[in-house]
């Protein structure tokens, strides 16, 4: 009976489960999807492209050479796409003696991609804050390099604003007062 819930667990769960003997040829998976049962019987070299099963294969047989267990972020190449994985790689045994690996891995590809978009909004938010030293006469701000700069130039740099120029009443007055009606 807690074998049968333990199948129904493993068939229904987003954790891929798989073993490998000591030549790390997939022996078993959880997985009944196609890419993985045709791969039953290779090893990570034949499955994956030059660095990916070497990354993959390096990484298994120190779990068999250490038999300590190895917890990393992995990337593959999977029917074209790059796809990330928490990875969990164990010594499998049987009677005590050493038979493979035996691993587990989560899909993070989607969690990657949310962050990757997320920091994309981040960096089109430019939001000034924090104290800006401003010259008193020319209004020139002293930026994060302490340089001086035009207040138009500084805030371009740092935000989506544009600026057109204009004049406003009071400098009107004060500038041109021969264009101003008296009243």
């Amino acid at each position: 009976m807690s074998e049968e819930r333990f199948r129904i667990a493993l068939k229904n769960a987003a954790v891929m489960v798989f073993s490998q003997d000591l030549q790390l040829r997939y022996t078993w998976t959880n997985s009944s999807g196609p890419f993985f049962r045709k791969n039953l019987g290779r090893t990570d070299a034949e499955i994956f492209s030059g660095d990916e099963g070497a990354r993959l294969t390096a990484i298994k047989e120190e779990v068999l050479r250490t038999g300590i267990e190895a917890h990393t972020e992995i990337a593959v190449t999977i029917q074209g796409k790059e796809r990330f994985f928490d990875l969990i790689a164990r010594p499998a045994r049987a009677r005590g003696k050493l038979v493979g690996v035996l691993s587990s891995a989560v899909e993070t590809t989607p969690l990657k991609e949310m962050i990757f978009r997320l920091q994309q909004a981040l960096d089109e938010v430019q939001v000034l804050r924090g104290l800006l030293p401003i010259c008193a006469s020319c209004k020139k701000i002293k930026d994060e390099h302490e340089t001086w700069q035009v207040l138009e130039k500084y805030l371009q740099d740092h935000t989506q604003a544009k600026f057109s120029h204009g004049i406003c009443p009071d400098c009107m007055r004060k500038l041109y007062p021969e264009y101003c009606s008296q009243e």
